[in-house]
């Protein structure tokens, strides 16, 4: 009767006891304790079930192994697992002893001159051998004796003849763990010993030869936490030593081994590496092979912003409650231009929002996290409405000159929420015509004509990163930023370089949320020396920063604040807002529709420009909005003029300049297409 069949034998018994019980049992009774019984009853038949296969286990492996002696076969390897001993021959079989004992040493190896037999130990202890159908002891390399467990004494039964008789031994079984047929495998000089727990000795002779080889050449890519089983070759080896990456768990699994990449939450993890193996022989010879593991990114969901091919500074989304992700390891647009230095590739270990409009953290990102090959990857709220900056950093706690817990910032994103972003055609004087956006670089909301309560971000000329404005004592405009990390607040609003009295163009990329005020001496930009005469301050400017250092050849450079397909535009663009491109002191000589609502509709670009006003150079202070001294429009272009200034367009109601502006005054942009 097989094993299965004692368990369904049981098992009727069990169901009969019950019915039994309950056909003299009244309405209502606690049957608490005979489920229990039953789910004890039923444990120990699975105990029972698991010793038994595992007790025919080895008695197979063990017939096999004498029959290796008497064949011209050697050990190509023995590697403990924790299922117990993988022995390989060099006949390219194996076989596996399991660790597990049985409790139940009912099968023996007993020698008689010089020979094996099977034979097994009786109840009071005495040794009697197994004999075949004409009373013959049966060698131990012949065959394999069939074990089971009575049911109806719970004893061993042992049969010779491939389980057409069976004889009980008279041993209980009981089911638990105890000593295997196996009391030890190691190895000595050239041979594999191999120890019974009836003191019997198999000596095997291991292979000369040593070698390692696994069976694939890799590289082996995982997902966390998961497994692969890798075959391999070992022959002549007495002892293994094994090499991983921190974090990877490895171990020899019968004839392969399992590599086993760590899980996503093990952040400290390594996610490549090698996995090698040195296998030692008898002599102290080695043998090596490796293969090289890595964790493969997992698959984002969501939008990819990047799926163009392109990259910028600043991404619009107009989505709510959806995912999106952009490569972080990207600086900017990732491409050269003159005059820079060329972007490097960016190794981020942590992200985080450093501050979005509204009146409360979520307003814009509702959530933010950082892949492990570097993809920033967040999720809008439930309105699109607004801006937010997004930085990543090297993960290292900075202490002075300004604590920093999250560590020093790399690179930050502009995320622009917004329900969509039009083009409109702008025509200059001289006939020109250019593809601009519909609004302010910023503005969430769709122009109107007449002045709203939100026109778009300013920018320092030549910087990436975007900022709201700060008012008179020194704070950010009540109710318009929400900060996400102390750390990581302006001081007062703006500050000063933390190197001199300018900020160098590092500090600008490590210090996005701070306004860099400038200096007389500097001739008010935010980056350069900061002190000498105006030549060597001037000569030391970077005109390169916005691509347009001549306005002939404007390219968008990696730190052009615009999206994707778009660039700060050259001041040649916005020539058509007077009747002859020249400056236009009447308000009969600039050419817009209607009249002026905080603002222009100008004619030839068929969109409202407000006068959003300008974020002083000296203190970063919006200035110049609706109030007793007026308001006025200030917009960057690219381009530089002969001294060494920054033009822009500069415009009220009743006047509009082609000006120079300083460098480190907040103004407007309105982005045009990249040529």
């Amino acid at each position: 009767m097989s094993t299965f069949n004692l368990s369904r034998r049981l098992s009727v018994r069990i169901l009969a006891a019950v019915l039994f019980t309950f056909a003299f049992t009244f309405c209502s009774y606690d049957d608490s304790g005979l489920r229990n019984s039953m789910q004890e009853l039923q444990d120990r038949i699975e105990e029972l079930e698991k010793t038994s296969e595992l007790l025919q286990n080895d008695i197979n492996s063990l017939k096999s192994i004498f029959e290796k002696l008497h064949e011209d076969v050697t050990v190509d390897s023995a590697v403990e697992t924790e299922e117990g001993w993988t022995i390989t021959f060099s006949d390219g079989t194996s076989v596996t002893i399991s660790a597990d004992g049985t409790n139940a040493p009912v099968i023996v190896i007993a020698q008689e001159d010089g020979e094996y037999y099977w034979a097994y130990e009786t109840e009071d202890g005495s040794i009697e051998f197994l004999t075949d159908e004409n009373g013959e002891k049966i060698p131990a390399a012949a065959t394999s004796p069939q074990v089971r467990i009575n049911p109806e004494t719970g004893t061993w039964e042992i049969s010779s003849d491939g389980g057409n008789t069976w004889k009980d031994t008279g041993v209980q079984a009981a089911g638990e763990s105890g000593e295997s047929l196996v009391r030890e495998i190691y190895f000595e000089e050239n041979l594999l010993i191999i120890e019974l727990n009836d003191g019997t000795v198999i000596k095997l002779p291991v292979t000369s030869e040593l070698s390692f080889e696994f069976d694939e050449e890799g590289p082996l890519e995982f997902s966390n936490g998961e497994t692969i089983a890798v075959g391999y070759t070992m022959t002549g080896a007495v002892n293994t030593s094994i090499s991983k990456p921190d974090g990877w768990k490895v171990r020899f699994v019968e004839n392969r081994i399992e590599i086993t990449a760590p899980a996503a939450e093990n952040t400290f993890a390594e996610t490549e590496g090698t996995v090698s193996v040195i296998a030692l022989s008898a002599s102290g010879l080695s043998a090596f092979d490796e293969i090289a593991v890595s964790v493969a990114a997992a698959e984002l969901t969501g939008i990819d912003l990047n799926a163009d091919g392109m990259y910028a500074n600043s991404y619009i989304v107009s989505e709510p409650n959806t995912t999106y992700y952009f490569d972080a390891t990207v600086m900017g647009t990732g491409i050269a231009t003159a005059g820079l230095e060329a972007p490097t590739a960016l190794d981020p270990k942590d992200v985080f929002v450093i501050w979005e409009t509204g009146t409360e953290a979520g307003n814009v990102i509702s959530s933010v996290e950082l892949t492990d090959d570097g993809k920033v990857v967040f999720t809008t709220s439930e309105t699109v409405n607004g801006n937010a900056v997004i930085a990543v950093t090297d993960g290292v706690p900075v202490i002075d000159p300004y604590p920093r817990d999250r560590g020093t910032v790399l690179w930050s994103w502009h995320i622009w929420a917004t329900p969509g972003v039009n083009d409109v055609i702008c025509t200059n004087n001289d006939g020109e015509q250019f593809t601009i956006m519909d609004r302010n670089l910023g503005d969430w909301e769709q122009p109107e004509g007449s002045y709203s309560t939100y026109d778009g971000l300013k920018y320092q000329w030549g910087r990436k990163d975007p900022y709201v404005g700060f008012n008179g004592s020194g704070y950010l405009l009540d109710g318009s930023v929400v900060f996400t990390e102390p750390d990581y607040e302006p001081i007062v609003g703006y500050a000063t370089s933390t190197e001199s009295d300018a900020a160098t163009l590092l500090e600008a990329i490590q210090f996005p949320e701070m306004f860099f005020t400038g200096t007389y001496n500097n001739m008010f930009d935010w980056y350069g020396l900061g002190a000498g005469t105006d030549e060597e301050n001037l000569q030391h400017r970077n005109n390169y920063l916005w691509g347009n250092p001549d306005d002939t050849a404007p390219v968008k450079t990696i730190y052009d604040p615009c999206p994707k397909g778009y660039m700060v535009a050259p001041a040649k663009v916005f020539s058509g807002f007077t009747v002859d491109g020249q400056n236009a002191w009447i308000d009969s000589s600039i050419l817009y529709e209607g009249s002026f609502e905080d603002g222009f509709t100008f004619t030839n670009a068929s969109s409202f420009f407000p006068a959003a006003g300008q974020l002083a150079n000296n203190s970063g202070v919006l200035r110049l909005v609706p109030g007793p001294s007026g308001r006025e429009g200030y917009y960057w272009t690219s381009s530089v003029g002969e001294d060494g200034d920054s033009r822009m367009v500069d415009f009220n109601k009743s006047m509009l300049l082609y000006n120079i502006n300083k460098r480190a005054s907040g103004c407007s942009v309105r982005c045009v297409r990249v040529p």
